[in-house]
């Protein structure tokens, strides 16, 4: 079963239990990553869906503030987001980072040059943003 398959029986599972699963995000995920696969030429892969995911997220976290008087459209938008987060992978939080690159890192003096290619080579789970800011510490 392809992803698409997965997204589209979910959607209609939840259609009466989630309606901004089942109405709104999981339509957006699925319109805009067949968009981004056809593109490439190729089948709609959860790469893609979580890019989309990742977007939206981005796109909807300035209205938080917007809508901080408004409790209906912040619990909305709010809902929205943590619906598109829940197809982001699990990320360590900073202890976590902290200590895996901790353990691979140890007490090596690190050159600012080898930084790039340190960030390149972390699994997708650790969030690039506070690794670097670790890794610094470490230099």
């Amino acid at each position: 079963m392809t992803i698409v398959d997965k997204l589209t029986k979910e959607r209609y599972a939840l259609k009466d239990t989630n309606p901004i699963r089942s109405n709104t995000v999981i339509p957006i995920l699925l319109s805009e990553a067949k968009s981004v696969a056809k593109t490439a030429g190729r089948e709609v892969m959860e790469e893609d869906i979580q890019a989309v995911a990742k977007s939206y997220v981005k796109k909807l976290e300035p209205q938080l503030e917007l809508y901080k008087d408004n409790d209906i459209a912040l619990a909305k938008v709010t809902k929205e987001i943590e619906e598109f987060r829940s197809f982001l992978p699990h990320m360590l939080t900073e202890e976590g980072t902290r200590s895996y690159l901790a353990s691979i890192l140890g007490l090596v003096k690190i050159p600012t040059s080898e930084m790039g290619k340190i960030l390149k080579s972390l699994p997708k789970d650790v969030d690039r943003g506070i690794a670097s800011r670790i890794i610094k510490e470490f230099m």
